[in-house]
């Protein structure tokens, strides 16, 4: 374990999350989130539909949920997949079966648990490479 920057750190960890797969990757403080300022009015309007835990309020403030944290990483995975759109099939590909519109993300495993493994691979190489503690 070398030291470190906090600018080859940020690299780093951006370049590792990619190898995992993940398609972005930043490191931001915790109070880089302007926009969530937004979202009081952003959920008023309804836009949360039936998502009700978008309504905690912790989900506003970062702090709330990690207090004394000074840096989030912040990771994007594409979970579309190479299936065709759902409204892409006719009648005679699918047989006489009931059609309707299918969520890209629903079409392969539960995103959830994908995300939560290559996080998992992260913080475990993390480990590996930062004498620094962390959580």
């Amino acid at each position: 374990m070398k030291a470190m920057t906090p600018m080859e750190r940020r690299a780093w960890i951006c370049e590792r999350a990619r190898s995992l797969g993940f398609d972005l990757c930043g490191v931001a403080h915790p109070n880089a989130f302007a926009e969530l300022a937004h979202l009081p009015e952003w959920l008023s309007r309804g836009y949360a539909g039936e998502m009700k835990y978008l309504h905690d309020s912790r989900r506003a403030d970062p702090k709330l949920v990690l207090p004394g944290a000074r840096s989030l990483i912040v990771v994007a995975l594409n979970y579309n997949s190479l299936e065709p759109h759902s409204t892409e099939f006719t009648s005679g590909e699918r047989g006489d079966l009931p059609r309707g519109w299918i969520s890209r993300y629903a079409w392969g495993d539960d995103y959830h648990d994908v995300i939560g493994r290559k996080l998992e691979e992260l913080l475990t190489a993390m480990r590996g490479e930062f004498a620094e503690p962390f959580a």
